[in-house]
């Protein structure tokens, strides 16, 4: 069966890793990079759910939060908006200082519980229909403001439809606005030599899947940050293309993806066969 990459819809894809018996198959896109999984498990928990409760990933967020309001300048006029929002731990920590919040969660039992009664979270998935939505006057949380900052910590791993996403993000982000997201760097996934990682997501990005998907959506990376948090993950800053300062981490972390081999089927094709003799 062929496969098309669910980023770039490209053929030319390889399939790195297969095991039957967990209906698992994990693929390589040549063209943009992008590393997908096709899981037959259904109730696999999302990957960057698993530390959501620790005290460094609690620090983290709140390191977050002060740095984008002290950095976006953000105030009681500003508007945040986080896709996947889970139990709102991320966005209390904005509302707790005047910012304006919406939330969208629709994956996690967990964060539909904990926002049962919270009117700023929207209790679907965002895409584009979403984000035409939102752009309403007559919408009840937003009233037709754009976001100032757009926060994608939760989706990157577990995303169906990437392309759905960013043109979404692309049309309620201010042209002065920032979307972060963030997301464990595959880099360092296959230093576990394991193939679990793989079990609790539909993708992995890497900067060169991120920017090439960015790309279509006339949005581009401008920084990215190194986080040692989950086995090393990466934050990266997306703006409106062409409108704003790149910073030379981008070529940075470009090429050492490149020097490690994480542009090339060979990675993949050594990692599938190590993780199959395990």
């Amino acid at each position: 069966m062929n496969h098309q990459c669910s980023s770039c819809n490209s053929n030319s894809v390889i399939e790195f890793f297969a095991d039957k018996s967990k209906s698992l198959n994990c693929f390589f896109c040549e063209a943009c990079t992008l590393v997908f999984v096709i899981n037959g498990d259904s109730e696999v928990t999302p990957y960057e759910d698993q530390n959501q409760s620790s005290p460094d990933h609690i620090e983290h967020i709140q390191s977050y939060a002060q740095e984008m309001i002290q950095n976006l300048d953000l105030h009681h006029k500003s508007m945040v908006v986080e896709i996947d929002s889970r139990d709102g731990a991320q966005l209390n920590l904005f509302e707790e200082n005047g910012i304006p919040c919406i939330g969208f969660e629709r994956m996690s039992q967990a964060g539909v519980d904990a926002n049962e009664n919270k009117d700023n979270t929207i209790k679907e998935y965002f895409g584009v229909e979403q984000a035409w939505s939102f752009l309403s006057e007559s919408h009840p949380q937003s009233q037709g403001r754009k976001a100032d900052l757009v926060i994608v910590h939760n989706a990157l791993t577990k995303v169906q439809d990437i392309n759905d996403l960013l043109e979404g993000i692309a049309l309620i982000l201010k042209e002065s606005g920032t979307a972060t997201f963030e997301s464990v760097w595959i880099k360092y996934l296959f230093d576990e030599e394991s193939i679990n990682p793989f079990m609790h997501a539909t993708s992995f990005f890497s900067t060169h899947a991120l920017q090439v998907a960015c790309s279509k959506h006339d949005l581009e990376i401008t920084d990215i940050q190194y986080f040692d948090l989950n086995g090393g993950m990466l934050r990266w800053f997306v703006q409106r293309k062409g409108l704003h300062i790149v910073s030379p981490n981008l070529t940075v972390f470009l090429g050492e993806e490149v020097e490690s081999g994480m542009t090339d089927k060979d990675l993949y094709l050594r990692f599938g066969e190590l993780v199959t003799g395990i």
